[in-house]
């Protein structure tokens, strides 16, 4: 028996298959890039819920007296910001997980209310307007329609230039796309 042609054929499966590897550690690294994404994401809609039910329990505490933050005024957040958004969550047609959308937001006051604009070349192309309240920043799309609502809820990360949350846009076919928005001042 011919020992040659069984090593050969063993070394020709043995590079087919390490060239698949390499393609499928990448495959891997990349979900394991959006997972961590997703985890990023879910551990602030966690902290926001925390922050919920904290704020739900202490309304109904007699004994704890607490302020209204809706109408603080915060000048760290007034100025132009870039958005990175990733999409972590779509029932969508259209919409993949991963995707990235990059923007330009000048986040500025009306009187105790937060209007954030979408830039494009100068040009507004979307305006969101809010509130500040319980350490976070809850923004809607003014343009919103029938079809389409879009909310983006945001909470000041440790360094001051830095804004993380989530971007929600809900259609009327009660399609979701849910984005992890990072926002970092200019």
């Amino acid at each position: 028996m011919n020992i040659k042609p069984l090593v050969l054929i063993l070394l020709i499966t043995l590079v087919f298959n390490a060239c698949s590897s390499d393609n499928k550690i990448k495959a891997i690294q990349d979900s394991l890039a959006i997972r961590d994404s997703l985890i990023d994401s879910l551990t602030i809609q966690l902290k926001i819920k925390e922050d919920s039910l904290l704020l739900l329990k202490n309304a109904t505490d007699t004994t704890k007296v607490l302020t209204d933050t809706a109408g603080d005024y915060k000048p760290e957040l007034i100025g132009r910001w870039t958005v990175s958004m990733q999409c972590i969550e779509t029932s969508c047609e259209g919409s993949a997980i991963g995707d990235v959308k990059n923007e330009q937001w000048e986040i500025s006051y009306e009187g105790t209310s937060i209007v954030a604009k979408v830039l494009n070349q100068k040009e507004v192309t979307r305006t969101y307007k809010g509130v500040f309240r319980n350490e976070h920043i809850e923004l809607k799309n003014l343009e919103a329609t029938a079809n389409t609502q879009m909310i983006v809820t945001l909470q000041q990360k440790n360094s001051e230039g830095s804004l993380e949350g989530i971007r929600e846009i809900i259609k009327a076919d009660d399609c979701r796309i849910r984005y992890s928005v990072k926002l970092t001042k200019l």
